[in-house]
């Protein structure tokens, strides 16, 4: 979960409810905030430029990844997945360069861990990712951008798990 805006007690009080019966916390991966996330028990993100990785222990500790340097220092940071993209255009980032599908391939062959392909990401392109060697993928826009954003997530979801177990 990503607020950028929101000052510290509303970001913790919307995570507590979303872990409160919806999401369980432990498959919840909260960014930049390791305090927060070892505190109800799930998993840590950081942006490729934080300047150090903290890890709450036995956690899922994911890095921001771009190119084949960030890859290098997030493995050695501590990491224990890559969050890699931006793979396609996306309007969350506007002209920010993207991957593609090739360039997704690379860093996951370059990986020493398991990489989720961000950007982008939909129902038209997400088995082009998990085919390229990525094992998961991170959406947003595709899915808060539906008018039914559970099916989606629910399709999305079918669409990697089916994609990863053939290959």
């Amino acid at each position: 979960m990503r607020d950028v805006v929101a000052d510290d007690a509303s970001y913790r009080d919307r995570i507590v409810r979303l872990i409160d019966g919806i999401v369980p916390a432990s498959r919840l991966v909260v960014h930049g905030r390791p305090d927060l996330a070892e505190e109800i028990g799930a998993g840590v993100h950081f942006a490729a430029r934080a300047a150090a990785v903290i890890s709450p222990p036995g956690r899922w500790v994911s890095r921001a990844v771009h190119d084949h340097d960030e890859l290098i220092r997030a493995e050695a940071s501590g990491a224990t997945t890559l969050v890699v993209g931006t793979v396609f255009e996306t309007p969350s980032k506007p002209g920010r360069e993207t991957l593609g599908v090739g360039g997704l391939g690379r860093l996951c062959r370059q990986a020493n861990r398991p990489v989720y392909a961000i950007g982008g990401i939909d129902e038209t392109n997400a088995r082009a990712v998990v085919e390229a060697g990525a094992h998961g993928v991170a959406v947003c826009g595709a899915i808060m951008g539906a008018e039914e954003p559970a099916a989606v997530a629910a399709r999305i979801a079918g669409i990697v798990g089916s994609t990863a177990s053939s290959g």
